[in-house]
């Protein structure tokens, strides 16, 4: 029996070259007001401390970001992915998306970000890949420069759903884990937060009330099992804000 002597494609790009056609679906633009909505729940903490006036995000999809980057008024943002179809449809909504791997972007950057954004996708790379895009990002950053992420959580109360929901999902980390690799990559001022329901309507009021309630019972086993809470950090993803530190000569 004969072969082709082309390489067979790897998991990840039969995934990728499909990634909306065949997983995730195209946006409305309703889905990215919907988005928008829960950007300003997630990001409120960091928006606190003010607008970011350079930012990058790293594994953008298909825009959701960079509209409510856009829509914030953000002066600089600029995305890219490796799924062909999500970059295609982030264009369709004219927001400023482009191909290419962490590698070949961040390594070309012509200036320094206040901020990169990581949203679901340190799960999608094995280890050796993680440190080095933590690296990466700690290296083009500017000083006193942000990294916010969000990815599954191993600990949480019900995390199978989401680590095993997506065939590229490689690496799953829990609020410790997560924290010392940030450490080992150069990254000080760790937060680590749930990601819970938002509270800007009535259903989401209840839910938000009832994670309250529901988030009490593995804390309340980890106090009796371990004596410590481990984090506290229940939540099926996590949000994770991490600075890299100005070094004084």
């Amino acid at each position: 029996m004969g072969h082709d002597s082309a390489a067979a494609p790897t998991y990840r790009e039969r995934v990728y070259r499909s990634y909306v056609s065949a997983f995730k679906g195209e946006p409305t633009e309703q889905d990215l007001e919907a988005h928008a909505r829960f950007f300003d729940h997630l990001l409120a903490p960091l928006v606190e401390k003010g607008l970011p006036e350079r930012v990058v995000e790293v594994g953008c999809g298909p825009g959701t970001f960079l509209f409510w980057a856009r829509r914030k008024g953000i002066p600089h943002v600029e995305g890219f992915d490796l799924a062909v179809e999500q970059v295609e449809v982030a264009r369709r909504f004219g927001l400023p998306a482009r191909l290419g791997s962490y590698r070949e972007i961040l390594g070309s950057l012509s200036t320094e970000p206040d901020l990169v954004v990581a949203l679901d996708l340190i799960e999608h790379l094995d280890r050796d890949e993680v440190f080095e895009l933590l690296d990466l990002v700690h290296t083009v950053l500017a000083p006193n420069g942000r990294l916010f992420l969000t990815t599954p959580n191993g600990a949480a109360l019900r995390p199978g759903p989401t680590v095993f929901g997506d065939l590229t999902h490689e690496t799953v980390f829990t609020p410790r884990s997560i924290a010392v690799a940030l450490r080992l990559a150069g990254f000080s001022a760790i937060q680590i937060r749930e990601v819970a329901p938002p509270r800007d309507r009535f259903r989401s009021r209840v839910r938000g009330f009832l994670w309250q309630l529901l988030r009490l019972a593995p804390l309340f086993v980890d106090l009796v099992e371990s004596g410590s809470s481990q984090g506290g950090v229940y939540s099926r993803v996590m949000a994770v804000e991490a600075m890299k530190v100005e070094r004084r000569s």
